[in-house]
């Protein structure tokens, strides 16, 4: 199962935290400010595996738009939060 979606930094220099936190299954957490974001191509992966907590915090040193894939290799549940300041 994928799931994209992203959100908005409109100032010059946001940082932008996705915190992954699995219910089931085994999903994973990327993330990238490019639209060709994919399992290969992607700027932050904080590979856990199982059922734990994932957390992505990057420097966004552009406006536009920032991207996140939650990729489930199994049927999974997850709850996604993202923060920017």
């Amino acid at each position: 199962t994928d799931c994209c979606s992203n959100c908005l930094c409109n100032n010059d220099n946001c940082t932008y935290t996705v915190r992954l936190s699995p219910t089931s299954g085994a999903p994973d957490l990327y993330t990238h400010s490019s639209s060709s974001i994919s399992t290969s191509n992607y700027l932050c992966k904080p590979y856990e595996g199982g059922t734990k907590v994932e957390i992505c915090s990057l420097l966004a040193p552009h406006t536009g738009t920032n991207y996140v894939l939650v990729k489930g290799y199994k049927s999974s549940g997850y709850k996604l939060k993202v923060s920017v300041q």
